[in-house]
């Protein structure tokens, strides 16, 4: 008697083996590609240092991206910029930053001013700003976010670089 298994066996063992694991990445593989699909983002980044003394909403050139989504989503979109601003005087003044969607202000938080959220300038400031803003939610479509940006006095330049605006649909549940 032979304690091991036949030739033929072990081939079709084998066999078996390879196509089960063949499956088991093409399963993988198509749930990866609907996932990816369903969850879709796109990015902007810029370098480009640009300056605002403006009192009024204005754009935040060129924190611009279009998304596509295929059905109801909310969007979470994320705003990071190196900001200088220069103030002549030692009272404090304000940036103020909020995202559109499709020209409608998105929301930082409940309470505030146009969806917008704030950077104090007292003097001469150089800081990191990040903040993110919500859309509750889209149908399938295409929609632009685009930054908007002012200061509180036009006596302050406000000087913003190393900008970055990253747009996320998720599924709305």
């Amino acid at each position: 008697m032979s304690a091991g298994i036949s030739r033929g066996m072990f081939i079709a063992g084998i066999v078996v083996a390879v196509l089960t694991s063949t499956i088991i990445s093409s399963v993988i593989t198509m749930l990866w590609a609907r996932r990816s699909s369903s969850v879709p983002f796109v990015s902007q980044h810029s370098l480009n240092v640009v300056t605002t003394n403006s009192t009024e909403w204005v754009d935040l050139d060129p924190m611009s991206a279009s998304i596509t989504v295929d059905g109801a989503s909310r969007l979470l979109i994320s705003f990071s910029a190196e900001y200088q601003g220069v103030r002549e005087d030692t009272t404090t003044t304000w940036v103020w930053v909020r995202a559109l969607v499709d020209e409608t202000p998105a929301f930082s938080y409940k309470g505030t001013l146009s969806g917008a959220a704030v950077l104090a300038i007292r003097e001469t400031v150089n800081e990191e700003f990040t903040y993110s803003f919500f859309w509750d939610e889209v149908s399938a479509g295409t929609y632009t976010v685009k930054m908007q940006w002012f200061v509180g006095s036009a006596s302050v330049d406000a000087t913003a670089y190393k900008s970055s605006l990253v747009v996320v649909a998720l599924p709305a549940q």
